[in-house]
């Protein structure tokens, strides 16, 4: 039985469910490998719920056995408990190191966030204040105005709004502008003043 999905990245939980942009559906079903941590002899199968589903547009994995023997689990952790028991092993050291495994995935995702300026709580609405403090309120028009940088729409039929996206010249994706000014605030505090100044 698999439990109401929760979003989560793929390789930071146990969940099945996954919040991904930009979703084509020409893509799924797909396969995919084992999570670090997971058995050998298993794959998932990534999937995205229907237009009609109240999680439409997110993916689901589900799990088998490459031999055929199981079939649609739910969770890593479930694979791993099957997997042991089929050996006639306990499961708690495996689940154990796949959970220590995937802690230290959330860590390194984020340090590698806060290195780009992608900060949470208390320490972005600070960095964000530094930021207006100094160049005030960042209006889309002047990121629009970037140097090397791409603005995408994209249409949210569910809500019938539409979404601004900014890309920058790494590929990194920003949506929201309080983000981008807590980022860009980083940046100056990390010596690139003299970039992010000519920027505005």
């Amino acid at each position: 039985f698999c439990a109401a999905p929760h979003t989560h990245e793929r390789g930071g939980g146990a969940s099945g469910v996954m919040a991904l942009p930009e979703c084509d559906p020409s893509e799924y079903p797909r396969e995919i490998g084992v999570e670090p941590g997971m058995p050998e002899g298993w794959k998932g199968i990534e999937r995205l719920y229907g237009p009609k589903s109240k999680y439409a547009g997110r993916v689901y994995v589900r799990w088998s056995s490459i031999d055929g023997k199981h079939k649609h689990v739910c969770t890593p952790k479930q694979v791993i408990t099957i997997d042991c028991q089929s050996k006639g092993i306990d499961p708690a050291p495996a689940i154990e190191n796949y959970n220590r495994i995937m802690k230290e995935k959330v860590e390194q995702k984020k340090r590698e966030r806060e290195a780009k300026g992608k900060l949470v709580g208390e320490a972005r609405e600070t960095a964000i204040q530094r930021f207006r403090d100094r160049f005030g309120l960042l209006q889309g028009p002047l990121v629009y105005a970037f140097k090397g940088w791409t603005t995408k729409w994209h249409y949210q039929p569910n809500c019938d709004q539409v979404m601004v996206e900014y890309v920058d010249t790494e590929g990194g994706s920003w949506k929201l502008l309080k983000d981008l000014e807590c980022a860009l605030q980083i940046k100056i505090e990390n010596g690139e003043e003299a970039a992010v100044t000519q920027m505005i």
